[in-house]
């Protein structure tokens, strides 16, 4: 049985009961493996969960890292210009974030498709990522619709962020020397401040 969920932006999500996509999770999988990254919700009316690729997981989680460790050297460039008022460079800041220690990776834990099977019928016990594949390979994992919706908008900011980063590059590269213009003005005009990377409110004029 199927249902339609509507979100707050007007979309309405397909949900399935849980035996409809524990019967259909082998086919899930296979259309995965071979390059879907459609989410399948599951639920009595409103989502449960929701199952989402591993490649997804996997693009959120470099968006993620990328966006760390941006913020890291814009907060390196933060206390630079507050300690010393003047701008510290991008490759330097580069160069002190690189040198800061990293949290260390954890191995994923990935259970059979007959575990991911249970907890689609016991969602209660879902309480965070689920890793699952044949074999011992992650290829799916199971999220809380409440994350989900977390992972949705962040994904969203992430691949407007990189849209914006594109832009700029090709900006930079496909710009003349005469028709060159400075980096504060090529921030501006993406419409953020050149000293924090943050985005500038119109009315004030600063972040």
């Amino acid at each position: 049985m199927e249902s339609l969920y509507p979100l707050p932006n007007g979309d309405r999500l397909h949900v399935a009961d849980a035996a409809t996509v524990v019967a259909a999770l082998p086919g899930i999988l296979q259309t995965f493996r071979d390059g879907a990254t459609e989410p399948v919700f599951f639920g009595d009316g409103r989502p449960d969960g929701v199952v989402i690729s591993f490649g997804q997981w996997t693009q959120y989680e470099a968006y993620r890292t990328d966006a760390e460790e941006e913020e890291r050297r814009l907060e390196i460039v933060r206390r630079h210009l507050a300690e010393t008022g003047e701008r510290l460079s991008p490759e330097e800041a580069a160069r002190l974030s690189d040198a800061m220690p990293r949290p260390t990776s954890e191995r994923l834990q990935t259970v059979p498709t007959t575990t991911a099977a249970e907890t689609i019928t016991r969602p209660a016990l879902l309480t965070g990522p689920l890793f699952f594949g044949d074999h011992s390979t992650p290829e799916a994992v199971l999220l809380p619709f409440d994350q989900w919706i977390d992972f949705d908008v962040q994904m969203d900011e992430f691949e407007f962020e990189e849209r914006t980063l594109q832009l700029a590059r090709e900006r930079i590269a496909n710009s003349r020397i005469e028709d060159s213009v400075s980096f504060e003005d090529m921030m501006a005009e993406f419409g953020l401040d050149p000293d924090t990377g943050e985005p500038v409110d119109p009315d004030s004029g600063k972040a």
